[in-house]
């Protein structure tokens, strides 16, 4: 069983814009007395959105947590995308949570098809199989009739039988840029706090 105050996080990082909100989750989960373990997988559109939105360039995946948070990251483990046998792929292996941030309207078609062809889609069908908590937070999510009907395959889950826990769609940032983004960053947006980030996941502080 899992103990409630050692929770597992996985965090998905795809290519849409705002690659800021990612890094702003993933300060607040290395710092988050709660949270023992986070995943971290990036795909290769999501390496080359850190590379250009926040010059955060590397080819040592392992050092990339600690580039993205500005310290030694302690938690943080990278898995390839296209490792779709690691541990994070089975519905055994206690995960408490799953966050892509931000997520690409390609990558929640991939998880709203159930085709499980890399592990973000993996892991995220994996979440629903076993009604974890999931929360995708698109860029452009509605904005296409055949993007709105992804979305609501995937809220409708909420109403499955196995998935009690939230499986929620955001949006945060009109223009890519995070709206409760870390303002020490120095771009563009809204000037609120980095806690204000947690409104938009589902292990928000209040509720981890």
């Amino acid at each position: 069983m899992i103990q409630p105050d050692h929770k597992t996080i996985v965090v998905g990082v795809t290519g849409a814009s705002g690659a800021v909100l990612a890094q702003a989750a993933l300060r607040l989960l290395e710092a988050d007395a709660r949270v023992a373990k986070i995943h971290l997988i990036v795909t290769d559109t999501g390496a080359r959105l850190l590379a250009h939105e926040l010059s955060i360039v590397t080819s040592d995946a392992k050092q990339l947590p600690s580039l993205l948070i500005g310290a030694r990251a302690e938690k943080t483990e990278v898995l390839p995308n296209k490792d779709v046998g690691a541990s994070i792929a089975s519905g055994s292996y206690p995960v408490d949570a799953m966050v892509v941030i931000p997520c690409s309207m390609g990558t929640l078609a991939t998880i709203a098809a159930g085709t499980s062809d890399d592990l973000i889609a993996r892991a995220a069908d994996v979440c629903l199989k076993e009604g974890r908590s999931g929360e995708y937070v698109a860029r452009a999510a509605g904005r296409r009739r055949h993007h709105a009907g992804d979305c609501v395959v995937l809220s409708s889950a909420k109403n499955d039988r196995r998935s009690r826990r939230a499986v929620r769609l955001s949006r945060p940032g009109a223009d890519g840029i995070a709206a409760g983004a870390d303002v020490s960053l120095g771009r563009a947006g809204k000037k609120q706090s980095p806690r204000s980030l947690g409104a938009y996941l589902q292990f928000e502080r209040k509720k981890l």
